[in-house]
């Protein structure tokens, strides 16, 4: 019982880990969205409007830039109490949809679709499936009931739902890795071992050996789009700066140069 007990605290620490690892890869995008979010309420609904109500009144001749930014701009100024509500509103009907089961499995469906992320989030997935369901089987519990405890500890509800496919089909007859072949969630040479481990008598072994794999993987995907995507927002933020900045200074520039025209022509007069 004590090994048992060791397992599973072992288990979820690793589980914990890989967790950690992913939050942190999107807690930078994250804080980065919610500044450049943040300074453009300031700018566009703050800064900028005094410097437009300027440019009308001098009739000066607008840009295409500007008048989109001027767009936003007046949106922000007319409608900014309901754009905080709504993505108020948004924010708590996603954490409501995430615990209803009727309207979170799209959600779970979204999540191994989206591009950039469903490898991330499949492996993860059956990372937490195969280190479990390894843990069970090495402590004695039957493939059927261990099946079904290692499904319903998988947080998404899509593979939940493949893993009690795979868990009738071993009721079936089919052995656990033929009813895993073909699957979009375990690669070839995952089931090839799985079977391996069933022929040799060491399937939990085969099946720890997976998950400590898929972690390995995972710790390097992680570490490389963690260093993706510094560069990759920092242009981002780059060019939305330099689009509000260009928005603005354009026509600015303009009405300082004509203006200085106008006073060295009246100047020479």
């Amino acid at each position: 019982l004590d090994s048992v007990f060791f397992d599973l605290a072992r288990h979820y620490k690793q589980i914990d880990t890989l967790i950690g690892n992913v939050r942190k890869a999107m807690i930078y995008p994250a804080f980065v969205l919610l500044a450049m979010l943040g300074a453009s309420f300031v700018f566009l609904g703050v800064v900028f409007p005094p410097l437009f109500e300027i440019l009308v009144e001098f009739d000066v001749e607008l840009p295409t830039i500007t008048l989109v930014v001027m767009a936003v701009s007046e949106t922000i100024q007319n409608y900014w109490h309901l754009i905080i509500g709504g993505l108020v509103l948004f924010a708590v009907l996603f954490v409501l949809a995430r615990k209803n089961p009727t309207t979170r499995y799209p959600l779970d469906w979204l999540e191994l679709r989206t591009p950039g992320l469903k490898t991330l989030m499949t492996q993860l997935r059956m990372t937490f499936f195969m280190r479990y369901m390894a843990m069970l089987l090495s402590s004695g519990v039957l493939i059927l009931r261990a099946l079904e405890m290692s499904a319903a500890s998988v947080p998404n509800l899509e593979v939940r739902n493949f893993l009690n496919h795979v868990r009738q089909r071993v009721i079936d007859g089919e052995l656990f890795s033929a009813s895993l072949r073909g699957s979009r969630y375990v690669p070839n040479m995952v089931v090839r071992m799985i079977a391996i481990g069933e022929e040799s008598g060491n399937l939990p072994e085969q099946m720890e050996y997976v998950a400590d794999r898929y972690n390995e993987e995972l710790e390097r995907k992680i570490a490389a789009a963690l260093a993706m995507l510094e560069p990759i927002l920092i242009v981002i933020l780059a060019g939305f700066a330099l689009s509000l900045v260009m928005g603005v200074m354009l026509p600015l520039y303009g009405l300082v140069s004509e203006l200085s025209m106008e006073a060295g022509t009246g100047g020479g007069m």
